[in-house]
């Protein structure tokens, strides 16, 4: 974990958005894992969320299609966008070869400093609109991009108000069914109501909707302890990446990088491409001036000849 004593504000958003995306990323890793392991053991999960874990793991596509929408909302940022600027969604996105559910990779959206959240929801939308998804992933897309936009923004250390935060989500809702799945989450958010009764009280068994519901249920149970919060999501969609997925995002951008598991980014493979993409995002919230902490990511050859990258997360094997 960091203990900098930096917490100007700028610093805290970086840590926030490469909390969001790191957390995402690891719970990707840890769902993809667990996929080629049918019938894991609590124990196997345990360890696999664990502020250190005891294995290296390497995230997938739904971690990729996060990454590029993240580098494409940077370009449309820059001062001379590309032409394309409007088309959020690069013609290379193909929802044969990516996944389907846009909500689990939508956070970079919520992450888009200064967007009111009519804008970010509209922004999500559009953006799983592009991939021909139906008009319900776009809306849980839009739900989620709100959501994490919401928490991010809120102050750190704050104590959540579940009531308002499903109140600022709910706003955005135009499905009934989606605005009584969120009425349900805060009537639950507190009980000790098992899966199965959450899920007998849904009026639909969509999966999209159960991993939705999955997702607020364990961040809003679990808001300040990371590892306790996925394994609860992972009840919801372990054999998929929803409910864990987006929960991670939510965990993420409430507790930043350096609260958010330290562990989770040294195991994490590749994860200098995650963060460095999180700086580039991070800076847009003052592009005159780029955070210096995006340049604390260094490559350093080894006595031995090998390649390690040395970041916040530590230092690991490229």
């Amino acid at each position: 974990m960091n203990t900098s004593s930096d917490r100007s504000p700028a610093r805290d958003w970086e840590h926030r958005v490469r909390g969001t995306l790191l957390a995402a990323a690891y719970a990707d890793a840890v769902t993809l894992e667990l996929a080629t392991r049918p019938g894991a053991d609590e124990g196997t999960i345990d360890r696999l969320t664990a502020p250190v874990p005891d294995r290296d793991l390497q995230f997938g596509h739904v971690t990729g299609q996060m990454l590029l929408l993240a580098c494409r909302l940077v370009r449309e940022s820059a001062p001379d966008p590309p032409a394309d600027g409007a088309a959020v969604v690069p013609a290379a996105w193909d929802a044969g070869t990516y996944p389907s559910e846009p909500a689990l990779w939508i956070c970079p959206v919520g992450l888009l400093p200064g967007l009111p959240l009519d804008a970010v929801a509209a922004r999500a939308r559009a953006v799983a609109a592009g991939i021909g998804v139906p008009e319900l992933s776009q809306e849980i897309a839009a739900l989620q991009a709100v959501a994490v936009a919401a928490v991010a923004g809120r102050p750190r250390g704050q104590v959540l108000d579940a009531a308002d935060l499903i109140a600022t989500v709910s706003a955005h809702a135009r499905s009934p069914l989606l605005h009584d799945a969120l009425q349900l989450v805060v009537a639950l958010t507190g009980s000790r109501s098992t899966r199965a009764e959450v899920l007998g009280q849904l009026s639909t068994g969509h999966p999209s909707v159960v991993a939705y519901v999955g997702a607020l249920h364990a961040f809003l149970t679990h808001p300040d302890d990371p590892g306790s919060l996925l394994r609860e999501a992972l009840t919801w969609s372990r054999a998929g990446r929803g409910a864990a997925v987006m929960a991670a995002a939510l965990a993420g951008a409430r507790l930043g990088d350096d609260q958010v598991g330290y562990g989770w980014g040294t195991r994490l493979r590749a994860s200098l491409r995650v963060w460095s993409v999180g700086g580039q995002l991070a800076e847009l919230v003052h592009p005159a001036a780029p955070l210096a902490a995006s340049r604390a990511t260094v490559v350093v050859r080894q006595a031995d000849g090998d390649m390690t990258e040395a970041s916040i997360w530590g230092r690991r094997r490229l």
